[in-house]
């Protein structure tokens, strides 16, 4: 369902609970980007199979990765599954130097 702003132009209806969960999604977001999280088509992608940590929707959990080919559009999580992140991050071992 869509509705018309002042100018015309359609924008979705969003419910209220839409609203607070997209806001706690952005929160998070932002939260994580502070730690040193980062998008993935801004991300310096290591050389080809060097891991990575990445952070999936729908997922719980930090995925150690490898990139095979072109990276920033499929990964490998745990060098078997496809992958389309949403934050990435160099491996913790990088990170420590």
């Amino acid at each position: 369902m869509t509705t018309r702003d002042k100018a015309g132009t359609r924008k979705p209806k969003v419910t209220p609970d839409e609203m607070r969960h997209l806001d706690t999604l952005f929160q998070s977001w932002k939260a994580l980007k502070a730690l040193g999280w980062e998008e993935p088509r801004y991300f310096r992608w290591p050389e080809a199979h060097k891991e990575f940590e990445l952070i999936e929707l729908g997922s719980t959990g930090v995925h150690q990765a490898v990139h095979f080919g072109d990276p920033g559009k499929v990964c490998w999580v745990d060098r078997e599954w496809p992958s389309y992140p949403f934050l990435v991050r160099r491996a913790k071992e990088a990170n420590r130097g």
